[in-house]
């Protein structure tokens, strides 16, 4: 005696197929040993839920394409800091007497060592520049992402 299976409600319909695409169902379910029903009701419920592989795939192209604007907006900004800051120290720096070169250069090479100890300090810590640049909107999304923080201090160099 077998055991009697639970009814569901349940809504026949018609639909045409194409004989091809009949056929694969058809050899589909003899392989798997389920029933036709159960797999266009599976089918149908992937494809209206969009949660088949391509529509999962499509989502997460979707995020990666706007992670890439993200990152387009920062690498402009940090593109237009970085060339408006070597336009005023070429505006704002006097040209040195050979006498002076020599102490600018050593003082320089001490400031560019501090540089980056500052960029590594703040590198491996959780608040990145973009942060203080961007303001609070963009500074959201980056904290979203794991890759800063807002509300962490602020430490520059002295």
């Amino acid at each position: 005696m077998k055991p009697k299976r639970k009814r569901t409600q349940r809504q026949v319909i018609h639909p045409r197929v194409d004989l091809d695409l009949y056929n694969r169902l058809k050899a589909y379910a003899a392989r798997t040993g389920a029933e036709d029903s159960a797999i266009v009701n599976a089918a149908l419920a992937q494809y209206l839920d969009k949660s088949s592989d391509s529509a999962l795939v499509l989502r997460r192209l979707d995020r990666i394409t706007r992670r890439v604007g993200r990152l387009q907006r920062e690498i402009d900004g940090l593109t237009e800091f970085s060339t408006t800051w070597v336009q005023m120290w070429f505006a704002h720096t006097p040209q040195l007497t050979p006498e002076a070169r020599k102490a600018a250069q050593l003082s320089a090479t001490r400031r560019y060592s501090e540089m980056f100890d500052f960029i590594r300090k703040r590198i491996s810590g959780r608040k990145r520049f973009l942060v203080d640049l961007l303001g609070p909107d963009e500074s959201d999304d980056l904290a979203a992402d794991g890759s800063a923080a807002p509300g962490a201090t602020n430490d520059l160099p002295q």
